[in-house]
């Protein structure tokens, strides 16, 4: 089932992503820039991509974010990355502003990084989509499972766990 959005994004114009194009020096893909049209900044409800564990979007940056973060993120995360949205658990999806992949999305994983004072490679990035346009796609409602038969309502404590010593 398609992904909606609990939170709408902002409201942008062209005028705003030519301004960012033009501090990035480099044009954003334009799948990528018709979704900030659109959808800037929004928050999805729970989600995730099939098939790729822990790839499930909390947050896309609206169009003023993309350059704070492209800024606080410069020495963590490959050149020509741009983080466009924040993963669950700490990580990010990077579109790729090199000519080589461009517009190519990325998973980086936090836990991985490049150590401080190193030059961040490819080691914790893994390609997840050749376009914007496929993951937004192939990206699904999270289907939580109810579970009938657990009663969360009691607790086992080991006799003696709140003793004294």
């Amino acid at each position: 089932m398609p992904v909606m959005f609990v939170e709408p994004g902002e409201t942008v114009d062209v005028r705003q992503i030519e301004k960012i194009e033009s501090a990035l020096q480099a044009s954003l893909p334009a799948d990528y820039r018709k979704f900030l049209l659109t959808n800037g900044g929004s928050v999805p409800e729970p989600n995730e991509l099939p098939d790729t564990p822990d790839v499930g979007v909390s947050l896309f940056f609206t169009v003023g974010d993309l350059l704070a973060n492209k800024s606080d993120y410069s020495d963590r995360i490959p050149d020509g990355f741009l983080p466009i949205a924040d993963l669950e658990g700490g990580n990010l999806l990077c579109i790729s502003l090199n000519s080589k992949d461009f517009g190519t999305l990325y998973y980086w994983d936090h836990e991985s990084e490049a150590d401080e004072g190193e030059t961040p490679g490819h080691e914790n990035v893994e390609k997840i989509s050749d376009t914007f346009s496929t993951f937004w796609n192939a990206l699904r409602r999270l289907e939580l499972e109810e579970d009938d038969d657990d009663d969360d309502s009691e607790v086992w404590v080991e006799p003696g766990f709140l003793k004294k010593e």
